[in-house]
């Protein structure tokens, strides 16, 4: 029995010696993130518009009355992105996760 536990819960590879990233990956990593800072970038320039009758329904969107219904109308199906817009802006998560 201790020589299965020992096998099966312990760390198989711990004498092996982990290889070098090889100069393609690292370059390949590096072009990723730079691809994702860009796109992260060009999102936060882009900002929505929320017509003024959305934003009358967003007011109440800590209130218990709240209608998601009636915004779902409203926004013709797209009150989803109109409330996580409103949430993220009100509580700062597009400047708190840059």
């Amino acid at each position: 029995v201790r020589e299965w536990l020992t096998a099966t819960f312990t760390r198989q590879n711990a004498g092996k010696k982990r290889e070098k990233p090889k100069f393609k990956s690292v370059a390949n990593a590096i072009r990723t993130g730079i691809f994702f800072d860009k796109l992260f970038r060009k999102q936060q320039s882009v900002q929505c518009p929320i017509p003024p009758e959305i934003a009358e329904l967003l007011r109440e969107i800590n209130s218990w009355s709240f209608n998601p219904f009636q915004l779902n109308e409203v926004s013709e199906g797209h009150a989803l992105k109109y409330v996580g817009f409103e949430l993220f802006n009100r509580y700062g998560f597009m400047d708190r996760f840059k």
